[in-house]
């Protein structure tokens, strides 16, 4: 398997276990920081302010668009939660508001509720410790993992990932522009890998090393390989990976599919993450 170049990991910097007092921050990190990396990698851009992080991507795809981090200060909150949204209306781009274990006030996704946005539902954030990953299905025995490295692969991994998400095709070129930037970080950070079945390409994961911790993305099956272990081996190259780079923790945000099968490879629920949709042609807010 070629390895792109790696930096060396200052191992007082890496989150140790489940009982590091920074895991729950570098868990939250890591995820923030993955979706405004997509941004700026897809040719966007990214704004961190004390009160929040905003996100905009070089194309109107909710999931490379939004606020995340969001600790908006007493008073007048749909004053704030407007001038928020503002990008994303001058834009006409869709984006998630992310709400997480460091967001305030308490009733903010009422607020934003209130403002227009759809509850597009929770995801737990979930933890493994690297050294107690469990191995629950064997893969087919025709099923190649790859590190990406090559531009055919990246073609391929979009095409899977596509097919695993649904993602119409037209996103098929931005997002393989968006492997290329992200496969060319000269430090590693960003490592993507491809499952083949029988030669095709099927199934994906993404690995983002960043604040301490292994975060795993991307975890995509075609419909037609499902329930075959195939994402779980995709998860675990992932992961394994991370590992040989001396990391001690990987962490991941689960579909309701999905929560099930990492918890019994080791996962822990911590904390939960809860998306708000806004649409450019959402209803203006009440009141």
């Amino acid at each position: 398997m070629n390895t792109p170049q790696q930096r060396d990991t200052d191992s007082a910097d890496l989150v140790r276990g489940l009982d590091d007092p920074r895991l729950l921050d570098g868990l939250e990190a890591n995820t923030y920081a993955a979706y405004a990396g997509y941004a700026v990698d897809s040719g966007g851009e990214q704004r961190a302010t004390p009160d929040r992080l905003t996100y905009i991507a070089g194309i109107p795809f909710e999931l490379f668009n939004g606020v995340a981090r969001a600790r908006l200060a007493a008073g007048d909150m749909d004053a704030q939660i407007a001038a928020a949204l503002q990008p994303f209306r001058e834009r006409d781009y869709p984006m998630f508001w992310w709400v997480g274990p460091s967001s305030t006030p308490a009733d903010l996704g009422a607020r934003l509720l209130e403002r227009g946005l759809e509850d597009d539902g929770a995801m737990p954030g979930m933890a493994v410790a690297l050294n107690e990953l469990r191995q629950t299905h064997d893969a087919p025995a025709s099923l190649v993992i790859e590190q990406v490295t090559s531009p055919q692969q990246i073609e391929d991994f979009t095409t899977a990932l596509r097919a695993g998400y649904g993602v119409p095709e037209v996103m098929q070129e931005p997002l393989v522009a968006l492997g290329r930037r992200q496969l060319a970080h000269p430090d590693g950070t960003w490592q993507y890998f491809l499952g083949r079945l029988d030669g095709e390409p099927v199934s994906t994961a993404q690995l983002f090393l960043h604040a301490g911790v292994a975060g795993v993305y991307a975890v995509a099956t075609a419909p037609s390989a499902r329930r075959r272990g195939i994402g779980e081996a995709l998860t675990r190259a992932a992961l394994l990976a991370a590992k040989a780079r001396g990391y001690h923790v990987g962490i991941l945000q689960a579909s309701a599919m999905g929560q099930p099968i990492y918890e019994r490879q080791g996962f822990r629920s911590l904390t939960s993450f809860h998306l708000y949709l806004w649409r450019p042609d959402a209803a203006p807010p009440r009141g």
